[in-house]
């Protein structure tokens, strides 16, 4: 029998057959998190499967025997691989706005508009 290509729409047909035999197998947990990873082809060979969580990366590769197996049974070749890899979340560079308490709203107020101060003083107010 000649080798299946590693192609996106053989990958794709080969990944839901073996979350299919998981979910048949009643190993739902396992073939949800199979479902939310992406996978992208690297060579000719091997691919990628991304993965969001740590959790969702040790599924994956709690399957890693019976995956690979399946893999290279349905392409018809032992030398398909993969690795699983973790995307770390993309840290924001932009500073998250906190709340400013209420010294900081009247100090921010009193620079913009200076009478508040002075009203503040002829009324004797205090800050609480």
């Amino acid at each position: 029998d000649e080798s299946l290509p590693l192609t996106d729409e053989h990958l794709r047909a080969a990944w839901e057959d073996y979350i299919g035999k998981l979910s048949a197998a009643k190993n739902h947990t396992t073939a949800d998190n199979l479902r939310t990873a992406e996978l992208v082809i690297t060579s000719g060979k091997g691919f990628d499967i991304y993965t969001g969580t740590n959790i969702q990366l040790r599924f994956i590769e709690q399957e890693r025997g019976g995956l690979i197996d399946h893999l290279q049974q349905f392409f018809r070749d032992r030398q398909i691989s993969y690795q699983v890899v973790l995307l770390e979340p993309s840290e924001s560079t932009e500073p998250v706005e906190k709340p400013l308490n209420k010294r900081e709203q009247y100090q921010l107020m009193t620079e913009r508009y200076p009478l508040i101060r002075e009203l503040r003083d002829k009324l004797n107010l205090s800050l609480d």
